[in-house]
């Protein structure tokens, strides 16, 4: 008999080693953890953060798990919850087939488990691949079936690679990550209503799983059980949340520790959904390389995936502001041949502002130009087209047609690329490049660390430059 899908992954969990990752994957997972922090501290001064801060303060106010640019410690499961609020609320948290964002999850809830035991940077390291690996294994074929039932893919899938990184981290024998494994299940949760309407429930949906994950490895830690049948039994977790058992459970594990599922998570370059990255990125580019204007512009075509066109779901349909479409990012691009990378906190999720007056948007947004050059980009979809993989086609008025497309590799970015790209958001982090180009430095020799100490003093904020 094939052992249980939860047996199988914890048994890689165990038996994953720091020494026997390929580097180019260690250099992804580094990258991760800069792109993480850095979104984490650019996000914290904001409201939305600090109203979780103070509800963690007066709940789980009392611990030894540090919270990201303030230093304050709170309990190991408060910590985790907060600095992930941080890591999602600019919208600048890392992305997995558009609707996952795994590293918000994962990277938290691991930091509060290491500083829980004392972990070196290697133990560390080490629960932050267990746990981008595990959760992307499990959400890889699954996450479009987990929204057309009206689930938020991220929070459903995210909790089990939490739980991992914690049972990795916190040493859990292999039965005990079996039942923490199982029991994020149980704990599993999140609807995408808030992404089709919006509202500030749907920014603490990775938070919570942060949150539920890392409760669930101390829950196995401290001799709770889960029966092994949790994810892939008759009334396991598949069944709940996509509507079937797997159909082929050897997809899910099947070149565990040699293929590695975590490279294909992606990064943001700009605060927006997944699907406005790169056809703003690719029409920056082509107005830089032609030097052209928006009123040299007849129209504009932008080919997508049917995922990205019909985000969140099949079944549901979005309801995104004007600063949410496509569109919008687009004409930006196209006005100003860049696109701003610190905008005002109200912006982080378009989806919170679906229903606002127009007046309270960006000034920008509804600048003349602008619109005008809105009403000149079409949305379309390939059929054939994957995520991550649009095309832009500008037809000027003199004739001429600039066409340019780009792949998920063009958003896959290891330690070196992401200290670059994130360099613009120092001011809404509030350090120094000095502070920056140290906390990249430390990242990279992650696995001589003692513990992730130094890793944390280093996303305090430099005193008398706060930004929010």
């Amino acid at each position: 008999m094939e052992p249980a899908l939860s047996r199988l992954l914890a048994q890689f969990i165990q038996r994953l080693s720091w020494a026997d990752v390929p580097e180019p994957v260690q250099d992804r997972v580094k990258g991760r953890l800069l792109h993480g922090l850095g979104a984490g501290m650019a996000g914290f001064r904001t409201p939305f953060v600090e109203k979780g801060l103070r509800v963690t303060r007066k709940l789980l106010g009392q611990g030894q798990a540090t919270i990201l640019v303030d230093g304050a410690r709170v309990s190991p499961l408060g910590a985790a919850f907060v600095n992930a609020l941080a890591f999602s609320i600019r919208n600048m948290h890392d992305s997995y087939k558009v609707v996952m964002h795994p590293s918000t999850a994962v990277i938290p809830a691991a930091l509060a488990a290491a500083e829980t035991v004392g972990a070196s940077g290697r133990a560390f390291a080490e629960g932050v691949t267990a746990g981008l690996e595990v959760a992307t294994r499990m959400a890889d074929g699954y996450v479009w079936q987990a929204q057309d039932r009206g689930f938020r893919a991220s929070s459903v899938f995210d909790i089990f690679g939490a739980a991992a990184a914690g049972s990795k981290i916190l040493g859990l024998t292999e039965d005990q990550t079996v039942s923490a494994l199982g029991t994020a299940a149980s704990l599993a949760s999140g609807t995408s209503e808030a992404q089709r309407l919006g509202g500030e429930e749907g920014g603490t949906q990775e938070a919570l799983v942060a949150q539920n994950g890392l409760y669930a490895a101390f829950l196995a830690q401290g001799g709770f059980q889960s029966p092994e049948s949790a994810l892939d039994g008759e009334s396991g977790f598949y069944t709940a949340f996509v509507g079937a058992t797997p159909q082929n459970e050897t997809t899910i594990v099947e070149g565990l520790g040699n293929r590695w599922e975590l490279m294909r998570i992606c990064s943001k370059w700009i605060s927006a959904i997944g699907f406005n990255q790169l056809p703003t990125l690719l029409m920056v580019n082509l107005v830089k390389k032609h030097r052209f204007s928006a009123e040299d512009v007849a129209s504009i075509s932008v080919e997508m995936s049917r995922h990205e066109l019909i985000y969140p779901s099949y079944v549901i349909p979005r309801r995104l502001s004007v600063i949410g479409a496509p569109e919008y990012f687009v004409a930006i691009a196209c006005v100003l041949g860049d696109f701003p990378r610190i905008v005002p906190v109200g912006q982080f999720r378009p989806t919170v502002l679906a229903q606002a007056p127009q007046t309270e948007l960006l000034d920008l947004a509804t600048s003349g130009r602008v619109l005008q050059t809105m009403k000149k980009v079409f949305v379309t979809y390939g059929a054939t087209r994957d995520v991550y993989s649009p095309r832009v086609t500008v037809r000027l008025n003199d004739g001429r047609v600039l066409s340019d497309e780009a792949s998920p590799e063009a958003l896959q970015w290891g330690l070196a690329k992401e200290k670059e790209v994130l360099l613009p958001l120092l001011p809404a982090m509030g350090i120094s490049p000095s502070q920056w180009s140290s906390l990249a430095e430390t990242i990279g020799r992650l696995e001589k660390l003692d513990s992730v100490g130094p890793l944390l003093s280093l996303t305090v904020q430099d005193k008398g430059n706060k930004t929010a």
